[in-house]
């Protein structure tokens, strides 16, 4: 049989293209579940601040109170965004009189710092010209399982009374 004119791959040139493939792959994969995890938590801080900002857009816009409301267990199981009634009063989450904006899930894989307080379990109230009772002032969020020292796992959110928000990345702690 003549081989001059044959052209393809043979099965040797095959298995050594997949061998190539599986080595890089496999080098490629912790890097993905690191970014993985750093978008999780990007995403988790970046939620809270949009929602702290719409929260403060719509007690202007509505002229009355409105509040951040964690889930009972804290911040980190969901929150909603509730308006008070007419009038400026400021809201007492889950009350009857509330509207309700928006409604957040749970933070998926997403812890507390462990030297860091717990994410907050009380409500953030902002009066009618957006300005905030101040109860939270930092919260920081960091990958569920993180090893002390991963860097870019960590975000710590800054929160001032007129409810202006600063977000810093930092290791894991």
């Amino acid at each position: 049989m003549d081989m001059s004119n044959h052209s393809g791959f043979t099965l040797y040139e095959l298995l050594i293209t997949l061998v190539i493939i599986a080595i890089l792959t496999t080098m490629a994969a912790p890097g993905f579940g690191a970014l993985i995890q750093r978008n999780r938590v990007a995403r988790a801080a970046s939620d809270v601040a949009i929602s702290i900002t719409y929260a403060r857009g719509e007690a202007i816009r509505r002229s009355r109170g409105v509040a951040v409301c964690p889930a009972a267990t804290g911040l980190q199981d969901g929150w909603t965004i509730e308006a008070g009634p007419p009038g400026g009063a400021l809201p007492i989450c889950g009350a009857s009189v509330n509207t309700t904006l928006l409604q957040h899930e749970a933070l998926k894989q997403v812890a507390s710092p462990p030297a860091e307080p717990p994410f907050p379990a009380i409500q953030l109230s902002i009066n009618r010209q957006g300005v905030s009772n101040s109860a939270w002032t930092s919260i920081a969020f960091q990958a569920a399982g993180c090893t002390a020292g991963a860097e870019g796992m960590r975000r710590t959110l800054t929160i001032t009374q007129l409810l202006e928000v600063d977000s810093v990345t930092g290791p894991c702690s």
